[in-house]
């Protein structure tokens, strides 16, 4: 199967959820309601970084519906020189529900000490439940948290030099349903 089609499938089953995430720190409490809207797709899937493909010079919602409806596939943007660049992020995405329910790594994020990067984000999360790490960086907008970024480590560790957060809370809400999977603490069953 398409695997631009494949993430934005996986991201479109995160539009209906959103997590709740309570942190502290030296008796400073965080909340991180993280939600998704098709807008944070293409940023996240690298769509940004194919500037040589015309179809995706366009209002960013109405690309990610497009490649739900199956009018831009990834034949269309396979042919682009920084398409291999942007094939792992893809690959993340369809697998991001499940870094974000094993995340336990949270950490208040300052770009001042990663001079190198231009992620500008509040928070970065860091999983390594797969074997390999992947970072997920989160800014607020509005009321709310959206992701602005998401890859594996190559070679530099994200979360080096920031401060980490004692993880207490992790929810998941169902917004249709309004079930609410708690995430963290484990609460036993007796």
């Amino acid at each position: 199967m398409d695997i631009l089609l494949q993430a934005a499938q996986a991201f479109e089953q995160l539009l209906k959820k959103k997590y709740i995430f309570e942190l502290g720190k030296q008796g400073t409490l965080y909340k991180i309601d993280l939600v998704f809207t098709p807008y944070e797709f293409h940023h996240l899937a690298g769509l940004h970084k194919l500037d040589d493909i015309k179809i995706l010079h366009k209002d960013r919602r109405l690309v990610f519906k497009e490649i739900l409806n199956r009018k831009i596939t990834c034949d269309d943007i396979n042919e682009s020189s920084g398409f291999k660049s942007i094939q792992k992020r893809l690959e993340l995405i369809v697998n991001l529900e499940h870094y974000l329910d094993t995340v336990n790594s949270i950490f208040k994020y300052d770009h001042k000490k990663n001079m190198s990067s231009k992620i500008r984000a509040e928070y970065v999360m860091k999983n390594t439940s797969s074997g390999n790490e992947v970072f997920y960086f989160a800014i607020k907008e509005k009321q709310a948290y959206v992701g602005v970024s998401l890859f594996a480590k190559d070679v530099k560790d994200y979360t080096d030099r920031q401060i980490k957060l004692k993880l207490l809370k992790k929810e998941k809400v169902h917004c249709e349903s309004g079930i609410v999977e708690k995430l963290f603490p484990i609460v036993q069953s007796t």
